[in-house]
């Protein structure tokens, strides 16, 4: 999980492009979990709102002709894909598939990059894990995209609003955040080897089977 205490691609309200990015590269059909992420795009544009898809799906290039590199070296492209949506007002962090606990690193990757991410997704599960209740807007919370886009385009007008969605960022402290967050206090292979390990200790024993052997878990 990120610490959030990257914010120095933080854009001024006037300096932001009006707009939102969205990146997916997987444009599948394929199963009952998915988000259906690609219409819900074409409802926000559809509806008014700009959309700048700089992935596979739904790709279109914006007057500013901004584009996400094409590199072979991962952490570079992560270091610019955060570089570009830093310029745009908000990011449309939309899971491909939605069921329950599956939050990827897409709104995550918005906030480090100090935009505010439009989340499709499980909604309950992130909430829980957002530094601040408004540091993200939900897909949920409205009744159809033209709601969203009515709002998105409000808040493209109205930097006190659009400000409050960010205001997290001048006092968040990451100690503070994951105190009460148990899920953020340990790295995702340490918890898989903790359940390992519960559940080898729960098996019944039986030396005839098996000599029981320790599972040691790795320092965090």
């Amino acid at each position: 999980m990120h610490s959030l205490t990257h914010h120095s691609f933080q854009v001024n309200f006037s300096s932001l492009i009006k707009a939102g990015t969205y990146v997916a590269s997987d444009c599948h059909k394929r199963d009952s979990a998915n988000s259906n992420r690609d219409w819900y795009i074409q409802q926000l544009r559809n509806a008014g709102f700009r959309v700048d898809g700089l992935g596979r799906c739904m790709h279109s290039i914006g007057p500013e002709n901004i584009q996400l590199p094409n590199s072979r070296d991962s952490r570079y492209n992560l270091y610019l894909k955060r570089d570009i949506i830093s310029k745009f007002m908000f990011h449309f962090a939309f899971e491909n598939s939605i069921e329950n606990g599956y939050v990827t690193e897409k709104p995550f990757d918005a906030l480090i990059a100090g935009t505010v991410p439009v989340y499709l997704g499980d909604s309950a599960h992130l909430r829980s894990l957002l530094p601040h209740p408004s540091a993200a807007i939900f897909v949920s919370d409205y009744d159809n995209m033209t709601q969203l886009a009515d709002y998105l385009n409000f808040l493209t007008t109205n930097e006190t609003a659009y400000e409050a969605h960010r205001v997290w960022h001048h006092d968040y402290n990451y100690q503070r955040h994951i105190a009460d967050k148990p899920i953020l206090q340990n790295s995702w292979f340490c918890r898989v080897c903790e359940w390992a390990s519960k559940a080898v200790r729960e098996i019944p024993y039986n030396d005839t089977w098996f000599p029981r052997s320790g599972v040691v878990c790795p320092a965090t």
